[in-house]
């Protein structure tokens, strides 16, 4: 399969043709520098630049949820414990 630029390998990707690779992205966090959006947004583009990934997620700073995907993960296999479930977590990002 000849290349593709990352737009042509994201649109296949969500319109379920086929690609030379999956798309790949990585998501972090700029803490302290993300508090403006001039400073999120200057730290994701040099990100970009250096590692050139298919897409870009923008990260700020706040209060984020981490979850698996597989419902039966988030529940305990449908038995809740103490009001929580399984595999989720509130994470606090602070700069």
């Amino acid at each position: 399969m000849e290349q593709m630029t990352h737009r042509e390998r994201v649109a296949a990707t969500i319109a379920g043709r086929p690609v030379n690779r999956p798309p790949i992205s990585l998501w972090r966090h700029f803490g302290g520098i993300d508090m403006s959006s001039q400073g999120l947004t200057d730290a994701m583009v040099g990100f970009q630049a250096t590692f050139d990934f298919d897409f870009v997620k923008f990260m700020p700073t706040g209060t984020w949820l981490l979850h698996c995907h597989i419902n039966h993960h988030t529940t305990n296999d449908n038995v809740e414990e103490q009001g929580g479930g399984g595999l989720m977590l509130i994470l606090d990002v602070a700069g």
